[in-house]
């Protein structure tokens, strides 16, 4: 199985609603993990997101684990 066939926007949608009982930490760390993995798809994820958490929450969500990240990896 290729990893570039379960990174579809319809797959990472159903991710995040199976998880959502967790609140936003799986939005947050899927883009947390993209700071380590730069091959997952950014805009894709920040679209799952707003699509699930809402438009303003969702950006912020992934603005947040973005920062999380790049500040984990800078350091």
């Amino acid at each position: 199985m290729d990893i570039s066939s379960l990174l579809t926007e319809d797959n990472l949608q159903d991710l995040m609603e199976r998880y959502r009982s967790f609140g936003p930490l799986p939005g947050i760390l899927l883009t947390f993990l993209k700071s380590f993995i730069p091959p997952l798809p950014t805009l894709v994820i920040v679209g799952v997101n707003a699509a699930v958490y809402g438009l303003w929450l969702g950006f912020f969500y992934s603005w947040l684990g973005l920062m999380l990240g790049c500040t984990a990896t800078f350091l």
